[in-house]
C-alpha cells in the first residue's frame, strides 16, 4: 500500500515538472525580475497602452496638464529606472522631471492618484517630458 502511494505522490510531483526549456527560461527571467522590484512595485497599477508622444505641443510650451499618476517604468513601461510619470485623457504619458524620491507624489505614485500640474515641455527620444515650475503653487502632494 506504501509504494502505490509513494509512485502516485512521486507521479504528482513529476506531472508539474513538465515544462519545456523555454517555458522554464521565461518564468526563470520573470523571477528575476520580480525579485529585484519592491513590494511597491508588486502593487504597482496594470501597464496601460502607450501612445507615442504626438509632440503636438511644440518643446518649449508652457502648459498645465492634468492626468494619472504612475512609474514611468512599473506602470507606463518607460525607461530604464523608476520617475513620476502621468498619463492625461488622450493617452500621452508625460515624465515629470525634477520630481524624485522624497516627493510625495514620486512616493505615492502606485496610488494612481489625479494631479494637475503646470509646466515646461520637452521631449526626449520621443518621450514627452514635463519639467514641473517648481514654486509655492507646485503641487508637492496628491
Amino acid at each position: 500500500m506504501k509504494r502505490i502511494l509513494v509512485v502516485l505522490a512521486a507521479a504528482v510531483a513529476l506531472a508539474g515538472c513538465g515544462t519545456s526549456s523555454e517555458k522554464s527560461n521565461e518564468t526563470a527571467m520573470k523571477d528575476d525580475h520580480a525579485g529585484s522590484m519592491t513590494e511597491q512595485h508588486a502593487d504597482a497599477a496594470p501597464a496601460t497602452e502607450q501612445k507615442p508622444a504626438a509632440e503636438v505641443i511644440p518643446a518649449g510650451t508652457e502648459v498645465t496638464l492634468t492626468g494619472a499618476v504612475g512609474c514611468g517604468h512599473c506602470t507606463y513601461h518607460i525607461g530604464t529606472h523608476c520617475s513620476a510619470a502621468m498619463q492625461t485623457a488622450d493617452g500621452t504619458i508625460w515624465i515629470l522631471d525634477g520630481i524624485e524620491e522624497g516627493n510625495e507624489i514620486f512616493d505615492n505614485r502606485f496610488d494612481g492618484g489625479e494631479i494637475t500640474m503646470a509646466g515646461t515641455v520637452s521631449y526626449v527620444d520621443g518621450v514627452a517630458h514635463l519639467a514641473p515650475k517648481m514654486d509655492e503653487e507646485t503641487p508637492t502632494e496628491m
